[in-house]
């Protein structure tokens, strides 16, 4: 009798082998991981997270699909990763939009920067004040004093209202004691720029990089704690005694819930690929800067800047949760 159980329990132990049944489920990844990009594609939001993944594949047997979900200020694309379940395989490229588009009413109330678990933080783009080549304002001295000279007369192009762009622009002209002539578009930064429609525009210094390496366009001041890779001969406001450090940054997110194993493994490759020499050269190249954040240290800088941006819009009269 005994062997005839005996028999029968090695029996079932072969057709368990046969038809997949394992007591050990399978290591993270063991499938392609899907990347949420919030904006277009080929803009510096895109840039990034494409090389970081590109990198990584180099070196292990991972695969990334990179998707671009725009729209809404980002919250098309943050929609979609909380529509998709907390398994690690949907992850969002993130950045300061999740509390634009929050407190601005773009994203269902309690669905903020909290229903996203933080993994790491990779970059950030500091934002500067540009003219044009034949801009009369050959220094950042020279705009201040202008603008101290004509209150409300000089016209700063500041993205739409509250963007980013215009959330940093208030917030450096409220540290500057400025008043500025705000001038709103959805579309291009750069473009009313050259066409001397205003004075001076305000955004990332992606945006401005390739008129300035061309000589159409030139920076007066970054908007960062210290002076940055791309510009490396542009000053930071710092330098003149103007406290304001409101920045974009990016890193990785994903749908609160996911597993310790999924975060700490995204963490651990996304990091390395930040700080390998081929991405450092990449970015300088691209204008963002390098700003490498462990899960805590990311978790606890977009609880900072959430709040940071929720007092600007306060001010400003634009928050609506």
């Amino acid at each position: 009798m005994k062997k005839a159980i005996s028999i029968i329990a090695l029996l079932l132990a072969v057709l368990c082998v046969f038809s997949g049944c394992s007591s050990s489920p399978k290591a993270y990844p063991d499938k392609n991981i899907d990347v949420t990009v919030l904006f277009t594609a080929g803009c510096s939001a895109d840039l990034g997270v494409r090389k970081l993944t590109d990198i990584i594949e180099k070196t292990t047997d991972a695969k990334f699909v990179v998707n671009n979900r725009t729209g809404g200020g980002g919250s098309v694309g943050y929609q979609y990763i909380l529509n998709q379940s907390e398994d690690g395989y949907n992850i969002c490229w993130n950045s300061t939009s999740i509390s634009t588009a929050y407190h601005n009413g773009n994203m269902p109330e309690g669905q903020d920067y909290t229903a996203f678990k933080a993994v790491c933080g990779l970059t950030i783009e500091p934002s500067i004040i540009a003219v044009s080549a034949d801009s009369p304002y050959q220094t950042f001295e020279d705009f201040y004093n202008d603008v101290k000279a004509r209150p409300g007369e000089v016209k700063v192009l500041m993205g739409s209202i509250g963007s980013f762009d215009h959330l940093c622009a208030a917030n450096f002209a409220k540290a500057a004691g400025l008043e500025l002539n705000a001038c709103h578009d959805n579309g291009s930064v750069v473009t009313p720029l050259l066409g001397n429609q205003v004075d001076v525009s305000m955004s990332i210094a992606a945006e401005f990089l390739p008129q300035i390496q061309a000589g159409s366009c030139r920076a007066l001041a970054v908007i960062a704690p210290e002076r940055i890779a791309c510009l490396p001969d542009v000053p930071v406001l710092s330098e003149f005694n103007i406290d304001c450090d409101l920045t974009m940054y990016r890193g990785i997110s994903v749908k609160a819930g996911t597993s310790d194993e999924a975060v700490k493994w995204l963490s651990e490759q996304f990091i390395a690929a930040a700080q390998t020499d081929e991405f450092k050269e990449y970015a300088k190249e691209n204008g963002f800067e390098i700003l490498i954040q462990d899960t805590e240290e990311f978790e606890e800088y977009t609880a900072s800047v959430d709040a940071q941006i929720a007092e600007i819009m306060e001010e400003l009269e634009l928050k609506t949760q």
